[in-house]
């Protein structure tokens, strides 16, 4: 997004290295490990630490972060990371600001378009609009009414656009030979969808 956090991130994967090749080096060193509930590097509050068993934590200087429920294991942060931890953390802080200041920067450029922007919505709003409607009357085999002027009405194959299967088309006419038309039958729904 911006060259500054792209030096930032490399920062913090050089420091992430840094600290994982230490606390490598520590935890596969004979003397280490006599001291280790496991031999593994974990997070605690956003800082690595190692799993220290809880009698032995004299044995290796560093700052408590957190315990096990058990209370049988300490998890340390060793003092030769320390430093390198806080300049992690500090990294972390300085690649909030940068997202922060480049997405105001984006949020800017977009409400400087936002007319554009609208437009172009309001316009893709009605193509798809159209697209449906059309994918709608091809699955219902549709057709566009043709709308004139006179007060004739003519449906042809009429079905309701609601019922599948085998729906029986209906003509109907009205307004060219006659004014008033009566629909009859037995309690089916079809004079409903008729109407």
């Amino acid at each position: 997004a911006s060259s500054e956090l792209k030096r930032i991130r490399s920062q913090i994967r050089n420091v992430n290295n840094r600290i994982r090749d230490k606390l490598d080096s520590f935890i596969r060193s004979q003397k280490a490990s006599r001291y280790l509930q496991e031999s593994i590097i974990t997070l605690r509050s956003g800082r690595f630490v190692v799993p220290v068993k809880q009698e032995l934590r004299s044995s290796v200087p560093g700052i408590v972060h957190d315990r096990s429920a058990s209370g049988l294991t300490l998890f340390i942060e060793p003092m030769p990371i320390v430093d390198l931890n806080n300049e992690l953390t500090s990294l972390a802080g300085k690649e909030k600001e940068e997202v922060e200041r480049v997405l105001g920067e984006l949020s800017s450029m977009v409400g400087a378009a936002r007319i554009e922007i609208l437009q172009a919505l309001r316009a893709l709003a009605a193509i798809d609009f159209a697209l449906a409607k059309g994918r709608l009357s091809i699955d219902m085999n549709a057709v566009e009414p043709d709308v004139a002027s006179t007060r004739h009405l003519r449906i042809r194959e009429g079905r309701h656009p609601l019922l599948a299967g085998d729906v029986l088309p209906i003509d109907v006419e009205l307004g060219k030979d006659f004014r008033t038309l009566v629909v009859t039958g037995p309690n089916t729904g079809g004079k409903t969808v008729t109407l």
